[in-house]
């Protein structure tokens, strides 16, 4: 028997939720064969509450028996579990900090707001301490 068959990989999200989209993405074109169970719109879970999981939010994931409710763990247990298929989706230090700050509007919210001039030193300080994180907290083992 196979890893894939002793190890389903199922995913229990919401079609149009963006998180389980990227799951969902990343797990085809890895061509990582994966079930969906969809979850009803509704709280609490029956699905999940079938399996004694309480957890509210989507996606949850599982890997046979190990679940797994935040998507990052959940690529490094796919990685692990099916490390041919997924060498695709090694990260690399910039991922990591995309993760932290890609999707946060406020890495440049404040460059849009109609009183930038009056507060463009403290924007340019905001600016650099962000850039001073990525440098020392993700990039200072290199690339």
């Amino acid at each position: 028997m196979n890893g894939i068959s002793e190890r389903p990989v199922v995913l229990y999200d919401y079609q149009f939720a963006p998180n389980a989209r990227k799951i969902r993405h990343l797990l085809s074109s890895s061509r990582i064969p994966l079930q969906v169970c969809e979850r009803p719109f509704v709280r609490p879970c029956p699905i999940l509450t079938d399996l004694d999981i309480t957890y509210r939010r989507i996606p949850v994931n599982a890997i046979g028996r190990d679940f797994y409710a935040d998507n990052r763990v959940f690529v490094e247990a796919v990685q692990t579990v099916f490390p041919t298929k997924a060498a695709a989706l090694a990260q690399s230090p910039a991922d990591h900090a995309y993760g932290a700050f890609g999707y946060h509007k406020e890495l440049f919210s404040v460059f849009n707001r109609p009183d930038y001039e009056e507060l463009r030193l403290s924007a340019l300080a905001e600016f650099h301490q962000m850039l001073d994180d990525i440098e020392n907290d993700f990039l200072a083992n290199g690339p």
